[in-house]
Protein backbone atom coordinates (compact mmCIF):
# COMPACT_ATOMS: atom_id res chain seq x y z
CA UNK A 1 0.00 0.00 0.00
CA UNK A 2 1.60 3.26 -1.16
CA UNK A 3 1.87 6.36 1.06
CA UNK A 4 -0.19 8.32 -1.49
CA UNK A 5 -3.00 5.75 -1.17
CA UNK A 6 -2.93 6.21 2.59
CA UNK A 7 -3.07 9.99 2.29
CA UNK A 8 -5.97 9.71 -0.16
CA UNK A 9 -8.05 7.55 2.17
CA UNK A 10 -7.38 9.96 5.06
CA UNK A 11 -8.48 12.97 2.99
CA UNK A 12 -11.64 11.17 1.88
CA UNK A 13 -12.47 10.23 5.48
CA UNK A 14 -12.04 13.84 6.65
CA UNK A 15 -14.23 15.09 3.82
CA UNK A 16 -16.95 12.57 4.62
CA UNK A 17 -17.03 13.52 8.30
CA UNK A 18 -17.16 17.24 7.42
CA UNK A 19 -20.13 16.49 5.18
CA UNK A 20 -21.87 14.52 7.93
CA UNK A 21 -21.29 17.26 10.55
CA UNK A 22 -22.16 20.27 8.38
CA UNK A 23 -25.02 18.80 6.37
CA UNK A 24 -28.49 19.86 7.52
CA UNK A 25 -30.01 16.97 5.57
CA UNK A 26 -30.18 14.11 8.11
CA UNK A 27 -30.36 11.47 5.36
CA UNK A 28 -27.20 12.68 3.61
CA UNK A 29 -25.40 13.04 6.94
CA UNK A 30 -26.26 9.43 7.71
CA UNK A 31 -24.95 8.33 4.31
CA UNK A 32 -21.65 10.13 4.91
CA UNK A 33 -21.14 8.67 8.39
CA UNK A 34 -22.05 5.19 7.20
CA UNK A 35 -19.78 5.43 4.18
CA UNK A 36 -16.79 6.14 6.46
CA UNK A 37 -17.18 2.85 8.33
CA UNK A 38 -17.63 0.88 5.11
CA UNK A 39 -14.64 2.59 3.48
CA UNK A 40 -12.40 1.88 6.46
CA UNK A 41 -13.26 -1.84 6.53
CA UNK A 42 -12.56 -2.22 2.81
CA UNK A 43 -9.30 -0.27 3.14
CA UNK A 44 -8.03 -2.50 5.95
CA UNK A 45 -9.00 -5.66 4.05
CA UNK A 46 -7.04 -4.41 1.03
CA UNK A 47 -3.98 -3.66 3.18
CA UNK A 48 -4.20 -7.13 4.76
CA UNK A 49 -4.33 -8.75 1.30
CA UNK A 50 -1.25 -6.77 0.19
CA UNK A 51 0.66 -7.70 3.35
CA UNK A 52 -0.26 -11.37 2.99
CA UNK A 53 0.99 -11.30 -0.61
CA UNK A 54 4.24 -9.60 0.46
CA UNK A 55 4.86 -12.19 3.17
CA UNK A 56 4.31 -14.95 0.63
CA UNK A 57 6.87 -13.32 -1.69
CA UNK A 58 9.37 -12.69 1.11
CA UNK A 59 8.86 -8.92 1.19
CA UNK A 60 8.61 -6.74 4.30
CA UNK A 61 5.66 -4.34 4.62
CA UNK A 62 6.35 -1.05 6.40
CA UNK A 63 3.34 -0.18 8.55
CA UNK A 64 2.89 3.28 10.08
CA UNK A 65 1.31 3.19 13.53
CA UNK A 66 0.79 6.06 15.89
CA UNK A 67 -0.40 6.82 19.40
CA UNK A 68 -2.58 9.90 19.54
CA UNK A 69 -4.26 11.87 22.33
CA UNK A 70 -7.86 12.62 21.34
CA UNK A 71 -8.98 16.18 22.06
CA UNK A 72 -11.22 16.61 25.10
CA UNK A 73 -11.30 15.34 28.68
CA UNK A 74 -12.82 12.07 29.89
CA UNK A 75 -15.30 12.87 32.66
CA UNK A 76 -17.85 10.05 32.47
CA UNK A 77 -18.04 6.29 31.91
CA UNK A 78 -20.20 6.70 28.80
CA UNK A 79 -17.27 8.44 27.08
CA UNK A 80 -15.04 5.41 27.73
CA UNK A 81 -17.69 2.97 26.47
CA UNK A 82 -18.22 4.94 23.27
CA UNK A 83 -14.50 5.26 22.53
CA UNK A 84 -13.88 1.55 23.29
CA UNK A 85 -16.61 0.55 20.82
CA UNK A 86 -15.33 2.89 18.09
CA UNK A 87 -11.68 1.90 18.53
CA UNK A 88 -12.59 -1.79 18.53
CA UNK A 89 -14.56 -1.40 15.29
CA UNK A 90 -11.77 0.62 13.68
CA UNK A 91 -8.89 -1.81 14.41
CA UNK A 92 -7.45 0.37 17.20
CA UNK A 93 -6.51 0.08 20.86
CA UNK A 94 -7.59 2.71 23.39
CA UNK A 95 -7.13 3.53 27.06
CA UNK A 96 -7.45 6.54 29.38
CA UNK A 97 -4.38 8.35 30.72
CA UNK A 98 -4.37 10.77 33.62
CA UNK A 99 -2.41 13.92 32.81
CA UNK A 100 -1.62 17.21 34.52
CA UNK A 101 -3.07 20.33 32.89
CA UNK A 102 -2.56 23.97 33.88
CA UNK A 103 -5.55 25.50 35.64
CA UNK A 104 -5.36 28.75 37.70
CA UNK A 105 -8.30 27.52 39.76
CA UNK A 106 -6.75 24.10 40.44
CA UNK A 107 -4.42 22.83 43.14
CA UNK A 108 -0.63 22.81 43.23
CA UNK A 109 1.41 20.12 41.52
CA UNK A 110 3.69 18.64 44.17
CA UNK A 111 6.52 17.63 41.91
CA UNK A 112 7.58 16.12 38.62
CA UNK A 113 6.65 12.62 39.80
CA UNK A 114 2.94 13.46 39.74
CA UNK A 115 1.11 12.62 36.48
CA UNK A 116 4.15 13.51 34.32
CA UNK A 117 4.07 17.08 35.56
CA UNK A 118 7.18 18.84 34.14
CA UNK A 119 9.68 19.81 36.83
CA UNK A 120 9.57 23.46 35.79
CA UNK A 121 5.84 23.46 36.58
CA UNK A 122 6.27 22.09 40.08
CA UNK A 123 4.07 24.04 42.51
CA UNK A 124 2.11 25.61 39.62
CA UNK A 125 -1.66 25.34 39.86
CA UNK A 126 -3.46 22.78 37.72
CA UNK A 127 -5.61 19.68 37.81
CA UNK A 128 -5.52 16.03 36.84
CA UNK A 129 -7.62 15.15 33.79
CA UNK A 130 -8.38 11.96 31.94
CA UNK A 131 -7.64 11.85 28.20
CA UNK A 132 -8.32 9.23 25.53
CA UNK A 133 -5.24 7.60 23.98
CA UNK A 134 -5.86 5.82 20.65
CA UNK A 135 -3.25 3.56 19.05
CA UNK A 136 -3.31 1.90 15.64
CA UNK A 137 -2.56 2.47 11.97
CA UNK A 138 -2.52 6.15 11.14
CA UNK A 139 -5.68 6.04 9.01
CA UNK A 140 -7.57 3.93 11.58
CA UNK A 141 -6.65 6.33 14.39
CA UNK A 142 -7.82 9.33 12.35
CA UNK A 143 -11.09 7.57 11.49
CA UNK A 144 -11.70 6.75 15.16
CA UNK A 145 -11.06 10.35 16.18
CA UNK A 146 -13.29 11.73 13.41
CA UNK A 147 -16.14 9.35 14.25
CA UNK A 148 -15.88 10.11 17.98
CA UNK A 149 -16.03 13.87 17.34
CA UNK A 150 -18.96 13.38 14.93
CA UNK A 151 -20.97 11.32 17.43
CA UNK A 152 -20.28 13.73 20.31
CA UNK A 153 -21.26 16.74 18.21
CA UNK A 154 -24.41 15.02 16.94
CA UNK A 155 -25.49 13.97 20.46
CA UNK A 156 -24.96 17.45 21.88
CA UNK A 157 -26.88 19.00 18.97
CA UNK A 158 -29.83 16.70 19.64
CA UNK A 159 -29.76 17.15 23.42
CA UNK A 160 -31.58 20.53 23.59
CA UNK A 161 -30.81 21.09 27.28
CA UNK A 162 -28.13 22.43 29.58
CA UNK A 163 -25.19 20.02 29.33
CA UNK A 164 -24.27 20.49 33.00
CA UNK A 165 -27.48 19.01 34.41
CA UNK A 166 -28.19 15.46 35.59
CA UNK A 167 -30.87 15.14 32.91
CA UNK A 168 -28.24 15.83 30.25
CA UNK A 169 -26.08 13.04 31.69
CA UNK A 170 -29.09 10.67 31.55
CA UNK A 171 -29.67 11.64 27.90
CA UNK A 172 -26.05 10.97 26.94
CA UNK A 173 -25.95 7.64 28.80
CA UNK A 174 -29.11 6.44 27.05
CA UNK A 175 -27.84 7.56 23.65
CA UNK A 176 -24.41 5.93 24.08
CA UNK A 177 -25.96 2.68 25.34
CA UNK A 178 -27.81 2.27 22.04
CA UNK A 179 -24.88 3.48 19.90
CA UNK A 180 -22.47 1.01 21.50
CA UNK A 181 -24.93 -1.88 20.96
CA UNK A 182 -25.34 -0.85 17.33
CA UNK A 183 -21.58 -0.58 16.79
CA UNK A 184 -20.97 -4.08 18.18
CA UNK A 185 -23.86 -5.47 16.11
CA UNK A 186 -22.43 -3.75 13.02
CA UNK A 187 -19.06 -5.42 13.56
CA UNK A 188 -20.59 -8.88 14.06
CA UNK A 189 -22.75 -8.46 10.98
CA UNK A 190 -19.75 -7.47 8.84
CA UNK A 191 -17.70 -10.39 10.17
CA UNK A 192 -20.53 -12.80 9.32
CA UNK A 193 -20.81 -11.37 5.78
CA UNK A 194 -17.07 -11.76 5.14
CA UNK A 195 -17.14 -15.30 6.54
CA UNK A 196 -20.05 -16.22 4.26
CA UNK A 197 -18.20 -14.82 1.24
CA UNK A 198 -15.13 -16.86 2.21
CA UNK A 199 -17.26 -20.03 2.31
CA UNK A 200 -18.68 -19.27 -1.13
CA UNK A 201 -15.17 -18.61 -2.49
CA UNK A 202 -13.92 -21.91 -1.03
CA UNK A 203 -16.84 -23.75 -2.66
CA UNK A 204 -15.75 -22.29 -6.01
CA UNK A 205 -12.18 -23.43 -5.41
CA UNK A 206 -10.88 -19.95 -4.66
CA UNK A 207 -8.78 -19.16 -1.61
CA UNK A 208 -6.83 -16.34 0.01
CA UNK A 209 -9.75 -14.25 1.36
CA UNK A 210 -8.85 -12.92 4.80
CA UNK A 211 -11.56 -13.14 7.44
CA UNK A 212 -12.50 -9.88 9.15
CA UNK A 213 -12.35 -11.55 12.57
CA UNK A 214 -8.76 -12.65 11.84
CA UNK A 215 -7.90 -9.12 10.73
CA UNK A 216 -9.24 -7.66 13.99
CA UNK A 217 -7.23 -10.20 16.00
CA UNK A 218 -4.06 -9.51 13.99
CA UNK A 219 -4.40 -5.74 14.44
CA UNK A 220 -4.95 -6.19 18.20
CA UNK A 221 -1.69 -8.16 18.41
CA UNK A 222 0.30 -5.65 16.34
CA UNK A 223 -1.09 -2.74 18.37
CA UNK A 224 -0.01 -4.51 21.57
CA UNK A 225 3.49 -4.95 20.10
CA UNK A 226 3.69 -1.25 19.26
CA UNK A 227 2.45 -0.16 22.69
CA UNK A 228 5.02 -2.30 24.49
CA UNK A 229 7.88 -1.43 22.15
CA UNK A 230 8.22 -5.01 20.89
CA UNK A 231 9.18 -6.26 17.45
CA UNK A 232 6.04 -6.86 15.33
CA UNK A 233 4.91 -10.45 15.77
CA UNK A 234 6.13 -10.79 19.37
CA UNK A 235 2.62 -11.08 20.85
CA UNK A 236 1.66 -13.82 18.38
CA UNK A 237 4.93 -15.69 18.95
CA UNK A 238 4.66 -15.56 22.73
CA UNK A 239 1.04 -16.70 22.65
CA UNK A 240 2.01 -19.67 20.48
CA UNK A 241 4.87 -20.52 22.89
CA UNK A 242 2.57 -20.36 25.92
CA UNK A 243 -0.04 -22.53 24.21
CA UNK A 244 2.60 -25.09 23.18
CA UNK A 245 3.97 -25.16 26.74
CA UNK A 246 0.49 -25.64 28.21
CA UNK A 247 -0.24 -28.50 25.79
CA UNK A 248 3.04 -30.22 26.75
CA UNK A 249 2.33 -29.85 30.48
CA UNK A 250 -1.17 -31.25 30.03
CA UNK A 251 0.28 -34.22 28.09
CA UNK A 252 2.67 -34.95 30.98
CA UNK A 253 -0.13 -34.69 33.53
CA UNK A 254 -2.27 -37.15 31.55
CA UNK A 255 0.64 -39.62 31.33
CA UNK A 256 1.35 -39.42 35.10
CA UNK A 257 -2.31 -39.81 36.01
CA UNK A 258 -2.48 -42.89 33.72
CA UNK A 259 0.42 -44.36 35.77
CA UNK A 260 -1.67 -44.07 38.94
CA UNK A 261 -0.28 -40.79 40.30
CA UNK A 262 -2.83 -38.43 41.82
CA UNK A 263 -3.91 -35.37 39.83
CA UNK A 264 -2.43 -33.03 42.43
CA UNK A 265 1.00 -34.75 42.49
CA UNK A 266 0.98 -35.01 38.68
CA UNK A 267 0.56 -31.24 38.43
CA UNK A 268 3.66 -30.62 40.57
CA UNK A 269 5.78 -33.17 38.66
CA UNK A 270 4.65 -31.92 35.22
CA UNK A 271 5.70 -28.38 36.18
CA UNK A 272 9.13 -29.60 37.33
CA UNK A 273 8.49 -29.39 41.08
CA UNK A 274 9.02 -32.11 43.65
CA UNK A 275 5.95 -33.57 45.32
CA UNK A 276 5.40 -31.67 48.58
CA UNK A 277 5.89 -33.68 51.78
CA UNK A 278 2.63 -33.94 53.62
CA UNK A 279 2.83 -33.67 57.39
CA UNK A 280 0.58 -35.94 59.41
CA UNK A 281 -2.62 -34.17 60.26
CA UNK A 282 -2.44 -32.46 63.61
CA UNK A 283 -5.45 -32.76 65.83
CA UNK A 284 -7.75 -29.80 65.51
CA UNK A 285 -7.58 -27.24 68.26
CA UNK A 286 -10.45 -27.12 70.61
CA UNK A 287 -12.31 -23.92 70.08
CA UNK A 288 -13.25 -21.97 73.11
CA UNK A 289 -16.99 -21.53 73.39
CA UNK A 290 -18.13 -18.03 72.51
CA UNK A 291 -19.18 -16.04 75.52
CA UNK A 292 -22.60 -14.31 75.53
CA UNK A 293 -20.99 -10.84 75.51
CA UNK A 294 -18.69 -11.74 72.60
CA UNK A 295 -21.67 -13.14 70.69
CA UNK A 296 -23.66 -9.94 71.24
CA UNK A 297 -20.75 -7.81 69.99
CA UNK A 298 -20.31 -10.02 66.89
CA UNK A 299 -24.03 -10.03 66.07
CA UNK A 300 -24.21 -6.26 66.52
CA UNK A 301 -21.22 -5.75 64.20
CA UNK A 302 -22.67 -8.11 61.55
CA UNK A 303 -26.06 -6.39 61.71
CA UNK A 304 -24.37 -2.99 61.31
CA UNK A 305 -22.42 -4.16 58.23
CA UNK A 306 -25.60 -5.64 56.74
CA UNK A 307 -27.47 -2.35 57.23
CA UNK A 308 -24.67 -0.33 55.61
CA UNK A 309 -24.50 -2.74 52.69
CA UNK A 310 -28.28 -2.65 52.19
CA UNK A 311 -28.32 1.14 52.39
CA UNK A 312 -25.61 1.36 49.72
CA UNK A 313 -27.42 -1.12 47.45
CA UNK A 314 -30.75 0.73 47.90
CA UNK A 315 -29.03 4.00 47.02
CA UNK A 316 -27.56 2.49 43.83
CA UNK A 317 -30.92 0.96 42.85
CA UNK A 318 -32.69 4.27 43.43
CA UNK A 319 -30.08 6.04 41.30
CA UNK A 320 -30.60 3.51 38.48
CA UNK A 321 -34.38 3.75 38.84
CA UNK A 322 -34.32 7.55 38.54
CA UNK A 323 -32.18 7.25 35.43
CA UNK A 324 -34.38 4.64 33.73
CA UNK A 325 -37.57 6.54 34.62
CA UNK A 326 -36.14 9.79 33.26
CA UNK A 327 -37.65 11.12 30.03
CA UNK A 328 -34.16 12.40 29.09
CA UNK A 329 -32.75 8.84 29.22
CA UNK A 330 -35.57 7.54 27.03
CA UNK A 331 -35.09 10.41 24.57
CA UNK A 332 -31.37 9.63 24.47
CA UNK A 333 -32.08 6.01 23.54
CA UNK A 334 -34.38 7.17 20.73
CA UNK A 335 -31.70 9.50 19.39
CA UNK A 336 -29.16 6.65 19.61
CA UNK A 337 -31.30 4.70 17.16
CA UNK A 338 -31.54 7.67 14.78
CA UNK A 339 -27.85 8.65 14.47
CA UNK A 340 -26.42 7.29 11.23
CA UNK A 341 -24.04 4.32 11.43
CA UNK A 342 -25.31 1.88 8.82
CA UNK A 343 -22.63 1.10 6.19
CA UNK A 344 -25.23 -0.07 3.66
CA UNK A 345 -24.93 3.15 1.67
CA UNK A 346 -26.22 3.97 -1.77
CA UNK A 347 -23.00 3.96 -3.74
CA UNK A 348 -24.20 6.48 -6.31
CA UNK A 349 -25.37 8.97 -3.71
CA UNK A 350 -22.20 8.67 -1.64
CA UNK A 351 -20.02 9.00 -4.74
CA UNK A 352 -21.66 12.30 -5.64
CA UNK A 353 -21.15 13.53 -2.07
CA UNK A 354 -17.34 13.01 -2.12
CA UNK A 355 -16.55 13.63 -5.78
Amino acid sequence: MKATDNETIIQRMKLLMELSKNNNNAYEAELAAGKLQDMLTKHNMEIAQVEASNVKNGLVTQVTREKRTVFGFVRAEWQKRLMNALAGNNFCMTWVNEEWRDDPNGRKCWGAFEYNCPSEKANDKGRVVGVHIVLGREDNVIATELMYEYLLETMYKRMNMDGRTLEAEYFLEGCVEILVNRLYALRKKKEAEIKEREKEASARGECGLILLSDLYSNEDDLNADFRNGWTPGTTVRRRAEYQARDREIQRKIDELVAQGISQNDAWYLAHGYSVPVRNPETPAKKERPESPSARRIREKSEASRARRSKKKQDKEREKERRKYDSSAYRNGREVGHEIGLDPQVEEGKASRMIS
